[in-house]
């Protein structure tokens, strides 16, 4: 090679200085020990080599570490010095030099290893340069390129439903529910850590194992049962994980906790799950059923005050078990006896004929069977108390009640006469002036709305609204939850707020009756990026729930927006489309040239952009016209003659400006 006869000049930036000697001039041997000309080409210098000259990392996971190993050896025959060893400023921090492994000094025929640490990102390829500033005379700047590539498609972990809610359950009896772990990508993630935060004095969720009882399901059990698999498997677009969670409340009261998921998405770390349990007054319990055994009897022969009325129910509720369950015996609207089923889910009730309450005639009797929600489901029949037969005339349906004011309102009809329990049929079953009250086809709560999907006979009242009521919206049906109880104590009924085209509010209701829960609200994944704007119980805060590329932890593009949600916008941003990056120095062929010589130049450009143009310039000579639109090109010197004789021992400054399609542009 031949040598820079000026060692002590430094190259600054970019800039090519190419020396511009003619051929023939100089001592062919030094001249003298103390005096070396200038442009002996037989004086060995130091001279630096690394290799390799560009590392380039294959796709790796985000997260993943790898040690880079750069060899610097000294070639010529004298010391080689190191000013410094660094990164260069544009380099990604996903780059860290260590600076134990950076050399001082490097004798002749000496080598040493440069070591650099890189951790893999996401979505994009990380780029750096590791500069070696020496005495090389020729070299003073040596660069190696460090190209990290990423795996472009990053894992993207995801709960198929934030909130897990297990609705109604009795006291010690369990519920399960499966809560899958989606990744809606084709990048694989693992689970890292599973933890359940909740209630430690009345612990009500357990982390479930599969087909075995909680109390044989101990936490040590799960860990070493179901937790190797869990951590062990890749989730994969194709393959969910899959965590079995189990309610079992020790008390009534509403249950509430953490599940929280670590994983090794690097942009989602920590999925949480938002588990309620016994909410919202028995959300999602379904009601008791009961069935009366056989007939009622004696029926038709209750004739003496010391008569019996015998009847026998089975009830039964999926969520509690029988002996929980509250049966009760009206006669209109008047209770006469009250008993819990037993184990079996059997109950009977035995009743002495009073005839102060039991006049001659028909009775119906209603049956409730209520929960623990609460809710109740009921049965009737009728019994037959005969002291005396009643003219026909008077009681022509046989219902016992005669026709007449503040009688029976229908007396050729044995469903309808005063009292009596109202069923949804159209029809004013308990003489009262109102049809179907109380049923679904009325609205309860006052808000407009009956339950039916397509009748609706009249409203209320209900608590909050005295007698009076708004009135019935043009369409009344389809009221998702017409209750007109007031369970929470605030004067209002429960269900007035919720109804076709209601405003949604943030508390886990179906305020709207569309099927789904607190759309649009702080407590809804809007935008499905796996972040609310409440947080889930405290978690971070989605600050755009409207942008699915903006919640906690998000990469923070250069795009004016606060993506990763800490208050700060573009913050130590990553641009997606940076200008152009120039790695090192301009590298030419030769670093001594004659005039009219040549010697080709080339720069190493990095960009996202495969649309890249370079504009060649000098401060003296040309380039060849044939190649300019390149990462190279060839420069002749000027010819030689008495009008550049005094360019002979100069410096000329090579540059290019590389530019790409945007117009973003590096000199």
């Amino acid at each position: 090679m031949r040598r820079n006869p000026h060692p002590n000049r430094t190259l600054v930036s970019i800039l090519l200085c190419a020396l511009v000697v003619p051929l023939g001039l100089g001592c062919h041997r030094p001249c003298n020990e103390d005096s070396i000309e200038i442009g002996d080409p037989y004086r060995n210098w130091q001279d630096i080599e690394v290799t390799p000259p560009t590392v380039e990392i294959e796709p790796l996971a985000a997260g993943t570490e790898q040690r880079i190993e750069v060899t610097v050896s000294n070639e010529g025959e004298n010391d080689l010095e190191f000013d410094s060893v660094s990164l260069a400023s544009w380099s990604d921090s996903s780059f860290q030099l260590d600076e134990a492994t950076i050399p001082e000094l490097l004798e002749p025929d000496e080598e040493t290893v440069v070591a650099v640490d890189y951790t893999a990102g996401a979505l994009i390829d990380r780029l750096a340069a590791l500069d070696f500033r020496t005495n090389d005379p020729d070299e003073g700047r040596a660069t190696v390129v460090l190209q990290g590539r990423s795996v472009q498609d990053s894992p993207h972990a995801s709960l198929a439903s934030p909130i897990i809610d297990f609705g109604f359950q009795y006291i010690d009896q369990e519920d399960r529910l499966q809560v899958q772990i989606s990744n809606e990508s084709a990048d694989p993630f693992r689970i890292t850590s599973i933890e359940l935060v909740q209630s430690e004095a009345a612990p009500a969720f357990h982390l479930g194992c599969p087909g075995v009882p909680v109390a044989n399901c101990t936490l040590e059990t799960w860990n070493n049962l179901v937790a190797p698999d869990l951590l062990a498997d890749e989730v994969t677009s194709e393959a969910p994980a899959v965590i079995e969670v189990v309610f079992l409340p020790t008390n009534l009261q509403e249950a509430g906790g953490l599940l929280q998921i670590a994983t090794t998405d690097p942009q989602r770390p920590v999925l949480t799950g938002l588990l309620r349990g016994n909410a919202d007054n028995g959300a999602g319990c379904t009601a008791p059923t009961i069935a009366i055994i056989g007939d009622p009897g004696p029926f038709g022969e209750l004739t003496e005050p010391t008569d019996h009325l015998q009847v026998s129910v089975h009830v039964s509720d999926s969520e509690q078990p029988a002996h929980t369950l509250l049966v009760e015996l009206f006669l209109a609207d008047q209770l006469y006896a009250d008993e819990f089923a037993g184990t079996d889910g059997n109950v009977a009730f035995d009743l002495i004929v009073d005839y102060h309450e039991l006049p001659a005639g028909l009775h119906t009797f209603t049956l409730r069977v209520t929960d623990g929600c609460p809710k109740s489901n009921e049965a009737t029949f009728v019994a037959s108390v005969l002291q005396a037969p009643a003219p026909p005339t008077l009681d022509t349906d046989g219902d016992g009640w005669p026709a007449g004011d503040e009688q029976d309102c229908d007396d050729t009809n044995p469903d309808i006469y005063p009292h009596r329990v109202e069923l949804f049929d159209d029809l004013d079953n308990d003489c009262d002036g109102a049809i179907d009250e109380g049923t679904e086809g009325w609205d309860n709560d006052c808000d407009g709305y009956c339950a039916h999907s397509s009748s609706c006979h009249g409203q209320g009242p209900a608590p909050g609204t005295g007698d009076d009521c708004t009135g019935l919206a043009s369409e009344p049906f389809g009221d998702c939850d017409d209750s007109a109880a007031d369970v929470d104590g605030d004067g209002i009924a429960d269900g007035s707020e919720v109804f076709p085209g209601a405003t949604e509010s943030p508390d886990y209701r179906d305020q709207d009756c569309n099927g789904t829960v607190d759309e649009g609200t702080s407590l809804a994944d809007d935008d499905g990026d796996g972040f609310n704007e409440n947080g889930f119980s405290g978690g971070d805060r989605d600050c755009d729930d409207t942008n699915p590329q903006v919640f906690p932890g998000a990469i923070e593009w250069c795009n004016e927006l606060d993506a990763d949600c800490d208050g700060e916008v573009d913050n130590d941003c990553i641009d997606a489309s940076p200008s152009p990056r120039i790695a090192g120095d301009l590298r030419g062929e030769d670093y001594l040239v004659p005039l009219g010589g040549e010697t080709q130049v080339q720069v190493t450009a990095f960009s996202s952009d495969e649309a890249l143009t370079y504009q060649w310039t000098a401060d003296t000579g040309t380039f060849d016209s044939d190649v300019t639109d390149e990462p190279f090109a060839t420069w002749i010197a000027p010819e030689a003659g008495a009008e550049t004789a005094d360019l002979i021992g100069g410096l000329a400054s090579l540059a290019v400006d590389v530019t790409d399609s945007g117009g973003q542009r590096s000199t």
